[in-house]
């Protein structure tokens, strides 16, 4: 994810890595670029970051969960549709999340 840990005043504390150590094809970093806002100090970029990070990843998490839920419920691996043969792209993935499940109920 492009990120570390260091102790920090006894407590623990997740960061961005250093700028000579960055991972540029990371979830951080491209979430970092995709962000598009220059005025805001870096510090901030990367607070707003990781909260987008996050939330993909907890819907990732979720979206595994139901997975393999339907799996098991169905005894077949035919329901399994987080892979390249169902979302080929970022895009799709961002599809479901915001086209699919972020509906309202009504």
């Amino acid at each position: 994810m492009g990120l570390e840990e260091h102790k920090k005043s006894g407590n623990k504390v997740i960061d961005r890595l250093k700028e000579n150590k960055r991972q540029y094809a990371s979830l951080i970093e491209n979430t970092i670029e995709q962000l598009d806002i220059k005025d805001v100090h870096e510090k901030d970029r990367f607070d707003i970051a990781i909260q987008l990070v996050v939330v993909w990843v907890n819907r990732i998490l979720f979206l595994k969960l139901l997975e393999s839920s339907l799996v098991s419920f169905n005894g077949s691996n035919d329901y399994k549709f987080l892979n390249y043969k169902k979302l080929h792209t970022f895009d799709d993935i961002n599809d479901l999340f915001f086209a699919v499940m972020a509906k309202r109920l009504d």
